[in-house]
């Protein structure tokens, strides 16, 4: 019987050039799904997660925002530079990237 991987959601929305609002996209993450799988591999961990893109997560404005979904681990303002250290630290290591937290998302969790 294959057991459901915990899932890692990367937001890839993208909003009008117009829009008051930021956007994932426009902050990098549409390459950040590939960088993370390739992450995963060099750390023997692909089999570890899933890892896919998502809509607006709703954090716009600490974009651009990776999820954690079963831990409700909420990393912002990610930059490319950052996933190989979310790969080896949280994934690999099982120790989340605190100074990467939105902050104001990860206080309904109830434990680290």
């Amino acid at each position: 019987m294959n057991e459901q991987k915990p899932i890692v959601y990367i937001c890839t929305n993208l909003r009008s050039p117009s829009s008051p609002k930021p956007s994932c996209a426009r902050r990098g993450s549409e390459k950040f799904l590939e960088i993370f799988k390739r992450e995963l591999k060099a750390h023997g961990c692909e089999d570890a997660l899933d890892v896919e893109n998502s809509g607006c997560l709703g954090a716009c404005e600490d974009g651009a925002t990776v999820m954690f979904f079963e831990e409700q681990i909420w990393y912002g303002n990610v930059q490319e530079s950052d996933i190989p250290r979310i790969v080896k630290e949280h994934v690999k290591e099982g120790k989340p990237v605190q100074e990467l937290f939105i902050k104001r998302l990860m206080t309904r969790r109830k434990t680290l």
